[in-house]
């Protein structure tokens, strides 16, 4: 096999291969004990003539540093003050205020030295932004990044984030995060994840994003060290794969920009939303028409974008084709898009000849954080069985009221799953009151979730949503359901409304139930560790064979498709062994349940009118059709 190496060996490191079972993986931690470290190195190594494994032949090679293919850190470019080594960069001075940057000679991965980043800021959603020297790269091709690092008890939300450079657009963006947000406490542990360029990407670099302290006036502690990045031969790193080898799976559209949703207008031909261009395409019969049915103004930060998409055709009251569509909208389009507008889902018609989305109606006009870069926006829209819309929208960073369960302020409009007709109106009287915006809450207590779905036998809503690091959940919503947040996420009470520190108990205290109209149940699955679950749908077909009829199929960031079986009375999934108690204590004990791999950030997963299942992988800018064709 040929690889060509880019080791960005962070202090001191001694080089190694990289282990070939690594390559297979994607998005997937492992967990290497202090007790497996090998003996530790001197802390002065001089890289002027080093000795390199090379997979043609064993060489020593003079002055590294010129080489592109290889690029070192060593001891000696120790920082000098608050700059950093001569890798990384602190482009906005985080190592003078709030982080400390050092380097620790005391622990490391394999030897007694590593770069440590500590904070006492304890604002969740605060990371350090330490950039790393840009490769370059070509589109398609495939690498596997490994890094280690060790947290202590009050590290929250630390990872290492991979940015790649859209030569089109002019500007970075990101790629994904290994690991996905770890809290520690944490030894030194490995991390490795498959990468495959999407279009356009011509440049990737990664980020040390260290994370914020879980308590007030303590240090968190983020390690990093022994950082590579190896390129493989294309398709050494397995695609997208199902466990099933009676199934196909097989590539419906490419060449996408980050799409985020898709909704069918027929046998092939449907809707793809691309999240940071703010447009929408139409494909049929797995080809791209040639221009976009809508372009709206929307700004390419993390959260923001084209969100929700969704179709309601030949409406037996006027025959018009309704295109649903949620959007982060701001006053201008891409990097100098100014203020966001509001989280806005808006009702547009499909023009006779297809071709165009006209005649606008904003049925939702919800808040952001202002002049802020706001997180959970939501955004996943769903047409219920009542033909009604379901919308679920997080607390948007900031915004902190009763439907977060803070008692003192009113809901605003966040923090819930809303509920209106197809012409933006209340449904009814409201499950927990009567003025607005509280008459559109059909639950609430949510950070955030990307995916919802109505079980079609039990005729129940469940979700998905998102913990800060920890507390992923799978839920069954009743009307009226209060998810707990931000007292309570998974099986943890906070120590205060949004903190990080935790206490596990069996029940939370202190929520807002509105006069007995809402109630909190707890989760039917909680993951402790986060797998980032995301879109959330039951396959209403036989189409992939009566075993998987009616089931539920949860994607994730991970680029993991899980399974589930519900149980008799479809109140609860049905959970055998470590997950008798409705928690995955860690990732393995889900590991059973995975059934797709390697389809790297999921966002939307789908049933066609052919039954199968349609999987949008955000990263990979591809739809992929789960079928048994051969």
């Amino acid at each position: 096999m040929n690889m060509r190496v880019v080791l960005i060996a962070l202090l001191a490191i001694s080089f190694c291969v990289v282990n070939a079972t690594l390559i297979t993986k994607n998005i997937t931690a492992q967990f290497i004990t202090a007790d497996e470290q090998v003996k530790s190195l001197t802390n002065q190594i001089n890289f002027s003539s080093i000795s390199l494994p090379n997979s043609d032949k064993n060489t020593t090679i003079e002055n590294s540093q010129s080489i592109p293919d290889l690029l070192v850190l060593d001891n000696a470019s120790a920082m000098v003050i608050h700059s950093l080594a001569s890798y990384w960069t602190d482009p906005f001075k985080e190592c003078v205020n709030p982080y400390k940057c050092a380097i620790n000679y005391t622990s490391g991965w394999k030897d007694n030295t590593s770069l440590q980043i500590s904070t006492t800021n304890n604002s969740e959603h605060n990371w350090s932004y330490i950039v790393g020297k840009p490769i370059d790269v070509n589109p398609d091709e495939q690498y596997v990044f490994t890094t280690h690092m060790k947290l202590n008890k009050y590290a929250g939300g630390t990872h290492i984030l991979m940015e790649g450079y859209n030569q089109t657009w002019g500007q970075w963006y990101q790629l994904g995060q290994c690991p996905g947000g770890i809290s520690g406490p944490l030894n030194w542990s490995a991390f490795s994840c498959g990468i495959t360029i999407p279009e356009k990407i011509t440049k990737i670099r990664p980020v040390m994003n260290a994370g914020w302290s879980s308590q007030r006036d303590q240090e968190a502690v983020s390690m990093f060290d022994a950082f590579s990045l190896e390129r493989v031969d294309n398709g050494t790193l397995k695609g997208p794969v199902v466990s099933d080898p009676n199934l196909r799976i097989k590539i419906v559209a490419e060449g996408l920009q980050s799409p985020t949703a898709m909704a069918f207008l027929g046998p092939n031909d449907f809707l793809v939303a691309e999240q940071n261009l703010g447009t929408i395409k139409r494909i049929v019969n797995d080809t791209i028409l040639p221009q976009p049915l809508l372009r709206v103004n929307v700004g390419n930060e993390p959260d923001w974008g084209l969100l929700g998409l969704a179709v309601q055709k030949n409406r037996t009251d006027n025959k018009l084709t309704y295109v649903f569509v949620y959007y982060t909208e701001t006053e201008r389009a891409g990097a100098d898009h100014g203020k966001a507008l509001g989280n806005r889902l808006y009702r547009y018609q499909l023009s006779e000849d297809g071709s165009k989305l006209i005649n606008p109606t904003l049925l939702l006009d919800l808040p952001t954080a202002g002049g802020a870069v706001s997180y959970h926006n939501g955004g996943a829209i769903l047409i219920g069985p009542d033909s009604n819309l379901y919308v679920p929208i997080g607390d948007v960073n900031i915004h902190r009221s009763e439907a977060q369960n803070y008692k003192d302020s009113a809901a605003d409009g966040t923090g819930g799953i809303l509920r209106i007709t197809q012409d933006g109106k209340p449904v009814g009287k409201g499950i927990l009151g009567n003025t607005y915006p509280l008459n559109l809450y059909y639950a609430y207590g949510i950070r955030n979730s990307y995916g919802i779905d109505f079980d079609p036998i039990s005729g129940k809503l469940w979700d998905t949503e998102n913990g800060p690091e920890f507390g992923d959940e799978i839920n069954l919503v009743e009307p009226g359901f209060n998810s707990g947040w931000a007292v309570v996420q998974g099986t943890t009470v906070m120590a205060s409304h949004g903190s990080t520190q935790s206490v596990n108990v069996t029940f939370p205290t202190s929520l807002v139930n509105f006069e007995g109209k809402g109630t909190y149940s707890g989760p039917e699955l909680t993951w402790n560790l986060t797998v980032g679950p995301t879109a959330l749908k039951f396959l209403k077909s036989e189409a992939l064979g009566k075993q998987y009829a009616n089931d539920m199929f949860v994607g994730s960031t991970s680029g993991d498709i899980f399974h589930f079986n519900l149980n008799k009375n479809r109140d609860a999934l049905s959970l055998r062994g470590l997950l008798a108690d409705k928690v995955a204590n860690d990732v393995d004990e889900t590991q059973g349940l995975v059934w797709g791999r390697n389809f790297n950030v999921i966002t939307n997963i789908e049933v066609g009118p052919d039954g199968y299942l349609y999987v949008v992988s955000n990263t990979n800018g591809k739809i992929y059709k789960i079928s048994a064709e051969d």
